[in-house]
């Protein structure tokens, strides 16, 4: 009662945390307190000490369904966060952990909690997709579909498909997870952000006129969308960019532009979104507009060092791409930056001024290794000799980092030579 005083009007969170934590002290046999301060935890953003709590807890009683959920979402989170932090067996121990929790907790409780093994299985896939490892992400988005037929896992599926230009079956899931059952906001919301790529599988397979209707068809839903519904900040920056990339799909490439320039407003601190917008554009060989919305992003102190770099080395890739000098801010960025982080040193030795040999022994993971071998193609030593440029894009591709800038950008390098 004494640590609920501390989530008030005005929380001293760290104050209830720790009178909760006195209260585990003198009451060991009570789930109660550590539950409480679990949800402390969560306020404080502290995810690993709120699982140690859930867990402490729940051993003491497991009959709190809406802490045995909440622990389930965390044990996902973190699935999440080691595999796309290129930890794929913190990711996997934590998968087993959760596949044990998931079983007893349901038993307990008499039926299954959520988030469920599917959406578990669909969020390690992603991250193993996201390491590079299609194989065993397809795997994992088989046993997920085995389970329960869910938007995550056909998503990827299709997505996949669609970058290894298998368009076909990108086309089938995709359209699978657009028929799913279901009215719920969040739900329909997910199934107009696929509108857009079964469209462009659509393209793929030469069916022009069909993915132009189903083009018009997602502009006008997305638009619908906005004028019906008040939308988070967030949300509404999602919305204009599918407007966006939309007007870009059926040839207004000025529309497309005011509409990604609409999204930045809505969202002016989120790299993210920045970044995703120059990526988008610079694959797309469109660079005027993505330096424009580059050098915004580098004079805004709200976006991340490590954002900026990338960004960075995009633009100065595509302009050597298309025979252009290197933008004047975006080498000196690179050039400054010191540390003995992977994106500092690839930095400098992009600017040409750091050590290709120790980047080559830095680049530990096929993320690291991708972007080794892109760089060094188009603005090492390498991209004075074509052939030699040729055979570290293929790896580049071979490698299979489907997600990555440097994947869509060492396709449209091979096509050029």
């Amino acid at each position: 009662i004494l640590a609920a005083m501390f989530h008030g009007e005005r929380p001293d969170l760290k104050a209830s945390l720790a009178l909760l934590q006195e209260a585990i002290r003198r009451y060991p046999d009570d789930a109660l307190p550590p539950i409480r301060a679990a949800i402390t935890a969560q306020l404080l953003d502290t995810p690993p000490l709120a699982i140690r709590y859930y867990e402490l807890g729940l051993s003491i009683d497991p009959n709190y369904q809406e802490a045995s959920e909440a622990l389930a979402s965390l044990y996902e989170l973190r699935i999440s966060e080691f595999a796309h932090g290129d930890r794929p067996n913190a990711a996997l121990a934590t998968l087993k952990t959760f596949e044990k929790f998931q079983a007893e907790a349901s038993a307990t409780l008499g039926a299954p909690i959520k988030p469920d093994m599917a959406n578990a299985y669909a969020v390690m896939a992603r991250g193993l997709v996201s390491l590079g490892d299609l194989a065993a992400a397809k795997r994992y988005l088989t046993r997920s579909l085995e389970l329960r037929m869910n938007l995550p896992a056909l998503e990827s599926l299709g997505l996949i498909a669609l970058k290894l230009e298998k368009f076909e079956a990108a086309h089938a899931y995709l359209n699978q997870a657009q028929a799913l059952p279901g009215d719920s906001f969040a739900l329909q919301f997910d199934k107009l952000r696929l509108a857009r790529l079964a469209a462009e599988a659509s393209l793929g397979l030469g069916e022009t006129a069909e993915a132009n209707a189903q083009f018009k068809a997602a502009n006008t839903a997305w638009k619908a969308l906005l004028t019906e519904y008040n939308l988070p900040p967030s949300a509404k920056a999602l919305a204009l960019i599918e407007l966006g990339k939309l007007r870009f799909q059926l040839g207004k490439r000025e529309q497309a532009i005011d509409y990604f320039l609409r999204a930045l407003s809505s969202t002016p601190n989120s790299s993210s979104n920045y970044a995703e917008l120059v990526a988008y554009l610079t694959t797309r060989g469109i660079l005027e507009p993505a330096i424009d919305i580059y050098l915004d992003a580098l004079g805004n102190d709200k976006i991340t060092t490590y954002y900026k770099i990338y960004m960075s080395l995009w633009v100065i890739a595509e302009a050597r791409r298309q025979g252009q000098e290197p933008h004047p801010h975006a080498l000196r960025y690179l050039k400054e930056q010191e540390g003995d982080q992977w994106s500092a040193q690839l930095a400098r030795y992009a600017a040409g001024i750091g050590s290709k040999q120790r980047l080559r022994k830095m680049a530990t993971t096929r993320g690291r290794r991708a972007e080794f071998l892109y760089y060094s193609a188009v603005l090492g030593p390498e991209s004075r000799h074509e052939e030699k440029a040729k055979l570290l894009l293929e790896e580049v591709v071979r490698g299979q980092m489907v997600l990555f800038f440097e994947y869509e950008m060492a396709k449209r390098y091979l096509l050029q030579l």
